[in-house]
């Protein structure tokens, strides 16, 4: 979420085609909503779809609330970071590091637990001294060790059923 989206506003103008930096916007009217959609190397690709119904605070203050609290969010299960540069841009879930070129493929690698803290300053620019990064590296493995033991005490599925089990027991026999 967001980590191709506009760093600045677009006026809100059917058809309106916008570049900022190194990235280019169109927003669309379609049928009874706006799409936000973003350039990359094959073609127009959907990033927002929304209306002009009304939404009030309360609206934004409810979804904030779930997202930021509720054990099923991804935002409360991960390590969750993202940085929105001029020319190039980084997502980071869990250990999963993506990085976002203007018109390029995302190229997407796996990082170690021990490589996390000098990639979140070098990379997402935070400061992290060495009792948070610590704190974070801690995180990330217990988390890791949790999702690796649930796995592995997951039942087994059942067997495929044999086609020859499902036959009519035959008159003849």
């Amino acid at each position: 979420m967001g980590n191709v989206g506009p760093r600045e506003p677009i006026e809100l103008k059917a058809w309106n085609q916008v570049t900022q930096d190194a990235w280019r916007y169109r927003l669309d009217r379609v049928a009874h909503h706006w799409v936000l959609r973003y350039w990359r190397e094959d073609g127009w690709f959907n990033i927002y779809q929304f209306s002009d119904e009304p939404y009030y605070r309360d609206d934004y203050a409810h979804h904030n609330y779930y997202l930021s609290t509720h054990p099923a969010s991804p935002f409360t299960q991960q390590l969750v970071a993202q940085y929105n540069g001029a020319s190039v841009r980084y997502a980071l879930t869990g250990l999963r590091l993506k990085t976002f070129l203007p018109e390029q493929p995302v190229q997407e690698r796996l990082i170690t637990v021990e490589e996390l803290p000098e990639i979140l300053r070098s990379l997402f620019r935070l400061q992290i001294d060495e009792a948070l990064a610590e704190k974070l590296m801690n995180a990330v493995r217990l988390k890791s060790s949790l999702s690796t033991r649930r796995s592995e005490h997951r039942p087994a599925p059942p067997p495929p059923e044999n086609p020859e089990s499902r036959r009519s027991p035959s008159l003849d026999g």
